[in-house]
């Protein structure tokens, strides 16, 4: 997907918009899992994507949005999530909406992946809300 415009909202880490605008979904790795074992992550949702459940979303400390390898690992008591790279992403906050779910999607080039995020952070979300 690298270098397609995609309509879509605005990411979630900036201002949200009434209407859609034009993006460029740029593709590109994540840092070694050695100098980034452990990583923030916001506005975050689950999707099952080329046969793997992908954790989503913005990444707190740079303000970049990211797809993650599979889940090995989700922990709703500590808020965690493992994946198959070995790194450790906590989740901050509530997951994203349906329509920042969407923009997600679409931004991170997973048009066709399944948002699974109630299913598997049912729990998790539950023990926020409360």
């Amino acid at each position: 997907m690298k270098g397609q415009r995609a309509r879509a909202l605005a990411p979630p880490c900036h201002r949200r918009l009434s209407r859609p605008t034009e993006v460029l979904v740029i593709a590109r790795a994540a840092p070694d899992v050695k100098s980034q074992p452990r990583v923030e992550i916001a506005y975050w949702r689950v999707f099952e994507f080329e046969r793997a459940w992908r954790l989503c979303g913005l990444v707190v400390a740079t303000g970049k949005l990211r797809r993650t390898t599979g889940i090995v690992v989700f922990d709703a008591r500590t808020r965690t999530v493992r994946t198959a790279s070995g790194r450790f992403y906590l989740l901050i906050g509530p997951p994203a909406t349906t329509a920042e779910a969407a923009a997600l999607r679409l931004l991170l080039g997973m048009t066709d992946a399944v948002d699974v995020t109630n299913g598997i952070a049912g729990e998790f979300t539950t023990q926020l809300l409360h």
